[in-house]
């Protein structure tokens, strides 16, 4: 079954909603800036909701070692997605998986090697840090290895399409089920988690 994660969530509402229609990882922002950021405290009030019902992802972009630390300590969650530079050794020393931009064409076999599986395959676009809501040319997909979160421009309406033709480990969205930034459409939201499951079903 393909792994279905909703990210950007900001509310305990939408975070109730992922779960009950089916999501199987969750993620939050932890990073400054960006219009989905949720800092520690609120990050105490959204994880424990999702505790034992889906993987909890704590979205992060170039933090040092003792706020990384720190975050661990502080906070009950699964994994870390690096968004930033961070090196390779980072995913083992803080357990987590990392960000590929996608800038045209196949990502780098050596970069995807060096930081092994699962791996998430986002659109970069220049002056944006993530949540571009654009897709990158799928036709790539087939020549990558290892398990493979897909994230950029996903919705409800292309969302069984890569699903059935490419079938990824698994699939990612934010800005696809939202009415605005940070605060999820349920029917969007709805509508996404049940045609991805009946593509992964099929």
């Amino acid at each position: 079954m393909t792994e279905i994660k909703i990210c950007g969530l900001t509310r305990e509402e939408d975070v109730d909603a992922a779960l009950a229609f089916g999501a199987t990882m969750l993620g939050f922002i932890h990073v400054p800036g960006t219009p989905r950021f949720s800092d520690i405290d609120r990050l105490r009030q959204l994880l424990p909701r999702a505790a034992g019902k889906a993987k909890t992802v704590l979205v992060v972009q170039d933090l040092p070692a003792d706020q990384l630390d720190l975050l661990r300590a502080e906070l009950a969650f699964d994994l870390f997605q690096f968004h930033g530079q961070e090196p390779p050794e980072h995913l083992s020393r803080w357990k987590g998986y990392k960000v590929i931009h996608m800038r045209g064409g196949a990502p780098d076999p050596e970069e995807l090697k060096r930081y092994g599986t699962p791996f998430l395959l986002d659109t970069q676009v220049r002056g944006q840090k993530g949540g571009t809501g654009k897709t990158f040319d799928w036709t790539v997909l087939p020549g990558i290895h290892g398990d493979c979160l897909v994230a950029g421009g996903l919705t409800h309406e292309n969302v069984a399409e890569l699903i059935t033709r490419y079938r990824p480990w698994g699939v990612d969205v934010s800005s696809g089920v939202e009415a605005s930034p940070g605060q999820k459409d349920h029917n969007k939201l709805q509508q996404f988690i049940t045609n991805a499951r009946r593509a992964s079903a099929a």
